[in-house]
Protein backbone atom coordinates (compact mmCIF):
# COMPACT_ATOMS: atom_id res chain seq x y z
CA UNK A 1 0.00 0.00 0.00
CA UNK A 2 2.70 2.77 0.36
CA UNK A 3 6.01 2.79 -1.18
CA UNK A 4 9.00 4.68 -1.06
CA UNK A 5 10.70 6.14 -4.67
CA UNK A 6 13.71 7.83 -5.47
CA UNK A 7 14.12 10.18 -8.02
CA UNK A 8 17.56 8.10 -9.82
CA UNK A 9 19.58 4.74 -8.85
CA UNK A 10 23.12 7.39 -9.05
CA UNK A 11 22.93 10.44 -8.72
CA UNK A 12 26.05 12.74 -9.26
CA UNK A 13 26.50 15.13 -6.51
CA UNK A 14 26.56 18.61 -7.14
CA UNK A 15 24.82 17.80 -10.27
CA UNK A 16 21.62 15.78 -10.07
CA UNK A 17 18.98 16.80 -7.58
CA UNK A 18 17.14 14.24 -5.22
CA UNK A 19 13.84 13.49 -5.13
CA UNK A 20 12.07 10.96 -2.32
CA UNK A 21 8.53 10.05 -2.49
CA UNK A 22 6.44 8.35 -0.46
CA UNK A 23 3.49 7.15 -2.69
CA UNK A 24 0.37 5.42 -0.50
CA UNK A 25 -2.33 3.89 -3.23
CA UNK A 26 -5.53 5.06 -2.08
CA UNK A 27 -8.58 2.77 -0.78
CA UNK A 28 -11.92 2.22 0.18
CA UNK A 29 -10.94 0.42 2.63
CA UNK A 30 -8.85 2.59 4.75
CA UNK A 31 -8.76 6.18 6.10
CA UNK A 32 -5.11 7.93 5.75
CA UNK A 33 -4.25 9.63 8.83
CA UNK A 34 -0.57 10.75 8.28
CA UNK A 35 2.25 9.56 6.29
CA UNK A 36 6.02 10.21 7.77
CA UNK A 37 9.13 9.60 5.67
CA UNK A 38 12.37 8.80 7.81
CA UNK A 39 15.93 8.83 7.43
CA UNK A 40 18.01 6.40 9.55
CA UNK A 41 15.21 5.75 11.70
CA UNK A 42 14.01 9.48 12.38
CA UNK A 43 11.35 11.59 11.11
CA UNK A 44 12.54 14.17 8.91
CA UNK A 45 9.14 15.35 7.88
CA UNK A 46 5.04 14.21 8.27
CA UNK A 47 1.96 14.80 6.54
CA UNK A 48 -0.74 15.20 9.02
CA UNK A 49 -3.92 16.91 8.99
CA UNK A 50 -2.91 17.91 4.90
CA UNK A 51 -0.40 19.88 6.27
CA UNK A 52 2.97 19.32 5.84
CA UNK A 53 5.30 19.12 9.12
CA UNK A 54 8.96 19.35 9.34
CA UNK A 55 11.23 17.71 11.78
CA UNK A 56 14.44 18.01 10.45
CA UNK A 57 14.54 22.01 10.09
CA UNK A 58 18.20 21.99 8.48
CA UNK A 59 16.83 20.21 5.68
CA UNK A 60 13.42 22.49 5.46
CA UNK A 61 16.11 25.00 5.02
CA UNK A 62 17.77 23.34 1.98
CA UNK A 63 14.56 22.02 0.14
CA UNK A 64 10.84 21.74 -1.34
CA UNK A 65 8.41 19.16 0.37
CA UNK A 66 5.10 18.74 -1.53
CA UNK A 67 2.08 16.71 -0.95
CA UNK A 68 -1.40 15.27 -2.64
CA UNK A 69 -3.76 15.12 0.30
CA UNK A 70 -7.05 13.96 -1.34
CA UNK A 71 -7.84 10.59 -1.54
CA UNK A 72 -10.28 8.59 -3.25
CA UNK A 73 -10.48 4.99 -4.21
CA UNK A 74 -7.37 4.17 -7.12
CA UNK A 75 -5.70 7.42 -6.73
CA UNK A 76 -1.76 7.83 -5.70
CA UNK A 77 -1.26 9.78 -2.39
CA UNK A 78 2.38 11.13 -1.87
CA UNK A 79 4.56 13.38 0.16
CA UNK A 80 7.67 14.41 -1.80
CA UNK A 81 10.98 16.24 -0.70
CA UNK A 82 13.27 17.41 -3.20
CA UNK A 83 17.11 18.75 -2.67
CA UNK A 84 18.42 20.83 -5.37
CA UNK A 85 21.88 19.56 -6.06
CA UNK A 86 23.26 22.61 -5.20
CA UNK A 87 21.71 21.91 -1.58
CA UNK A 88 22.97 17.92 -1.13
CA UNK A 89 24.74 17.69 1.97
CA UNK A 90 25.97 13.93 1.30
CA UNK A 91 27.02 13.82 5.62
CA UNK A 92 23.40 14.45 6.43
CA UNK A 93 21.58 13.02 3.30
CA UNK A 94 23.06 9.48 3.23
CA UNK A 95 21.04 6.84 5.61
CA UNK A 96 18.38 4.47 4.99
CA UNK A 97 15.05 6.14 4.22
CA UNK A 98 11.86 4.57 4.65
CA UNK A 99 8.04 5.70 4.63
CA UNK A 100 5.46 5.18 7.33
CA UNK A 101 1.60 4.93 6.68
CA UNK A 102 -0.68 5.55 9.42
CA UNK A 103 -4.76 5.22 9.46
CA UNK A 104 -8.00 3.26 10.41
CA UNK A 105 -9.16 0.08 8.42
CA UNK A 106 -12.81 0.03 7.33
CA UNK A 107 -13.36 -1.99 10.48
CA UNK A 108 -12.25 0.37 12.89
CA UNK A 109 -8.88 -1.08 13.06
CA UNK A 110 -5.39 0.72 13.40
CA UNK A 111 -3.55 0.48 10.41
CA UNK A 112 0.75 1.14 10.37
CA UNK A 113 3.15 0.06 7.66
CA UNK A 114 6.03 0.76 7.14
CA UNK A 115 7.68 0.53 3.02
CA UNK A 116 10.79 -0.90 2.00
CA UNK A 117 13.80 0.88 3.58
CA UNK A 118 16.19 2.43 0.70
CA UNK A 119 19.77 3.76 1.43
CA UNK A 120 21.60 6.48 -0.10
CA UNK A 121 25.08 6.01 -0.06
CA UNK A 122 28.08 8.34 -1.23
CA UNK A 123 30.98 6.89 -3.29
CA UNK A 124 33.18 9.17 -4.96
CA UNK A 125 31.28 11.99 -6.35
CA UNK A 126 28.46 9.90 -6.91
CA UNK A 127 25.28 8.87 -4.07
CA UNK A 128 24.03 5.65 -4.99
CA UNK A 129 20.76 4.30 -4.61
CA UNK A 130 20.51 0.88 -2.95
CA UNK A 131 17.25 -0.96 -2.22
CA UNK A 132 16.68 -3.51 0.96
CA UNK A 133 14.15 -5.46 1.57
CA UNK A 134 10.92 -4.54 4.04
CA UNK A 135 11.93 -6.39 6.87
CA UNK A 136 15.44 -5.47 7.02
Amino acid sequence: MISLEISDVFIQNGETDIEISCLVKCSDQTIIRGIQLMRSNKSILYLWNNKIHWHDLDLRNRSEATAKTSCSDGDVLFLRVEIPSSMIKPSKDIGSYMCRLRGLTSYGGLLQEDSEKVMLKVIGNLIYVLFTRKDC
